[in-house]
């Protein structure tokens, strides 16, 4: 039973543990302000470890770990989970570190390793898994429904493993290949690779489907209907495809491909010297040698890739080719809906490269930094080019001088185009043929979802004491227009047409969008990162007086 509790501009009902359960909240409004919604989180805990925050993927709940005497705890959304011996981190590792804690795909539920006794399990919303001997920080993982749990649980004093879904224990192995399980997209069946002795097997649904002295390369179709991996026995290779094996070869190229709907199939094999494609289990013969990761479906489920023949370098697509050349570099580009084709080519030296888009050549250069971008609408390109050591912009086929590019936007309707760019120690905006003002340096490009406006921020910097900036400023410009500076303002979106972001003068952070501005927040996590709600809403967690709390509201006038 709770009793309810009225505190300053909120009604707040205290349950026992200390938890907090949010009934309604009251905010008043400054005149011209704009209208939030700002639900409680709970009371920052004394002895809260700021490092292992974290907040689910709808952006609307935050965990933490805290101190209680000698244990520890989780606080979530201000609820008080039960306490544990300890609550384990893991370790610093060159990817980063993995949090304590995780919620479902769906955000409403809350995981995180515990030690139990002598034992530890995964806790779920509070309450015990199956306790086991031991468990690795970040070795489980939610199925995409966000109705199982898997689990890689070390048996016994030799570290074997096995996994544990739900609560139902796997077979024991020396070790699970995979750092995690891989649930199939639609949760329905759940894989993984184990090994015990000189022997690999795949297991799906707790059953060993298949087993030899190597098991790689396990992938799923985007519908999640078909998966393929790859088995070698002795010095043969074969791909299993839908239970099927195929033929055995020498060896087999790294990445075993789905088209983009589901129906088609590629990969790359080696068989007594020769070369092979095979495309649905049918063997084409390239007559000559392909390049390893250079090959590819587009979006239409055509197969492009790139072999060596006798007479030079060729990209092979569907039916059509394209060569000789005296070398090509990487594999071939597609607009989104498949219907336009670019590649890089150049001199068998290496000396000139030029850019083929669907079948007209550009100018040389030396070397192209990155891929060509299409528009949306795939009419419209954009790459970077260097030559002599100059940068070039290449829009269009048409190539511009510049020092240095940090980003580039198309239009979603692809008719406009906007670059941040650099000329000398400045930076500015090049939109639609015309310069911004220069500034220190000019990010955060965004164009609303017609295409209309455009918007980005310039950052004029600061002294530097001891390391840190001091005195730097931030500036909005929508459509070619100064519209504020700030100490800091963050990431730019649109939202039925509002521009909504966040702004930061001193300690005080608020929401903005377009001229409003909501009531003042000490700090707003993830970097003031706002998001959106189609058609008109907006949401982002924030700290308000030493409490966590959700900031939700409407664009003006909705």
């Amino acid at each position: 039973m709770c009793r309810m509790g009225i505190l300053p501009g909120r009604e707040v009902g205290r349950c026992a543990g200390g938890a907090f359960l949010i009934l309604a909240l009251a905010v008043g409004l400054a005149k011209g302000e704009l209208n939030c919604k700002v639900t409680s989180l709970g009371k920052v805990a004394a002895d809260a470890d700021a490092g292992s925050l974290v907040i689910s993927p709808d952006g609307r709940h935050l965990a933490y770990v805290s101190k209680a005497g000698n244990k520890k705890r989780v606080v979530a959304d201000g609820v008080l989970q039960p306490e544990f011996d300890d609550i384990p981190e893991a370790g610093l590792t060159e990817a980063g570190k993995t949090p304590a804690i995780r919620f479902s795909p769906d955000s409403q539920q809350v995981a995180y390793v515990a030690k139990i006794g002598n034992g530890m399990a995964v806790m779920l919303d509070g309450k015990p898994g199956k306790i086991c001997d031991k468990i690795i920080v970040g070795r489980f993982l939610f199925s995409p429904d966000s109705k199982h749990v898997a689990v890689v649980s070390e048996v016994g004093e030799k570290n074997k493993e096995r996994v544990v879904l739900d609560s139902a224990e796997g077979v024991i192995y020396d070790y699970i290949e995979d750092l995690l399980p891989r649930f199939s997209k639609d949760s329905q069946h759940l894989f993984y690779i184990a090994r015990t002795g000189d022997q690999a097997f795949l297991i799906k649904d707790g059953k060993a489907v298949a087993n030899g002295a190597s098991l790689s390369n396990l992938t799923f179709s985007p519908d999640a209907k078909r998966f393929a991996y790859t088995l070698r026995n002795a010095e043969k290779w074969q791909v299993i495809l839908d239970a099927t094996p195929g033929k055995e070869y020498d060896s087999i190229g790294n990445n075993l491909l789905f088209s983009q709907d589901s129906a088609h199939f590629f990969y790359t094999a080696r068989h007594s010297g020769t070369d092979v494609i095979v495309l649905d289990n049918k063997e084409i013969d390239t007559q000559g040698t392909i390049s390893e990761g250079v090959y590819a479906f587009d979006p239409l489920g055509v197969p492009a890739y790139v072999v060596l023949k006798q007479t030079g370098w060729y990209l092979e697509h569907g039916k059509d080719e394209y060569g000789p050349f005296g070398n090509l570099y990487g594999q071939a580009m597609f607009s989104g809906d498949g219907k336009h084709l670019a590649f890089a080519t150049g001199t068998k030296d290496g000396s000139e490269r030029k850019m083929i888009i669907d079948g007209k050549e550009g100018e040389h250069f030396d070397y192209f930094p990155g891929d060509v971008e299409f528009s949306a609408d795939g009419e419209h390109t954009y790459y970077l080019a260097e030559r002599e050591k100059q940068t070039f912009a290449v829009v269009d086929g048409t190539a511009a001088k510049i020092d240095g590019v940090l980003e580039f936007h198309f239009s979603p309707d692809g008719k406009r185009s906007a670059m941040s760019a650099r000329r000398g120690e400045k930076f500015y905006v090049l939109a639609d043929s015309k310069e911004g003002a220069p500034a220190d340096a000019t990010y955060g490009i965004v164009f609303s979802p017609d295409s209309k406006h455009l918007a980005y921020l310039t950052h004029a910097q600061g002294k530097m004491v001891d390391g840190t900036e001091q005195g730097g400023q931030e500036t909005l410009w929508v459509d070619g227009a100064a519209v504020i500076s700030a100490d800091e303002i963050g990431r730019l979106r649109y939202t039925d047409g509002h521009l909504i972001t966040t702004v930061r003068r001193g300690k005080q952070w608020r929401i903005r969008v377009d001229g409003t501005e909501s009531q003042p927040f000490d700090e707003l996590l993830v970097g003031g990162d706002v998001i959106v709600d189609p058609p008109a809403g907006f949401h982002v967690l924030g700290l308000k007086g030493g409490e966590y709390v959700r900031i939700e509201g409407e664009v003006p006038g909705k």
